[in-house]
């Protein structure tokens, strides 16, 4: 065996919580930047729902990771 299972439930977890942390700054950043945007056009209406859909994905990876590794 390389390594553990420990070990590597850890890992995995580590790398699930910085793509989901990732994901909340992108996306946060996308919703800043749509704000601006002239929020009658339906894209813009789009790329709202898009990234506020997109930061609660992070959001419920990140807890997702917290739940899994409280002991």
């Amino acid at each position: 065996m390389i390594v553990s299972q420990e070990h590597y439930d850890w890992i995995l977890s580590a790398l699930t919580g910085v793509v989901a942390a990732y994901w909340i700054g992108i996306d946060s950043y996308r919703l800043r930047k749509a704000m601006r945007m002239d929020r009658k056009d339906l894209a813009v209406r789009d790329r709202i729902f898009g990234s506020s859909l997109g930061i609660v994905i992070g959001i419920v990876g990140v807890l997702g990771v917290i739940l899994h590794n409280r002991r």
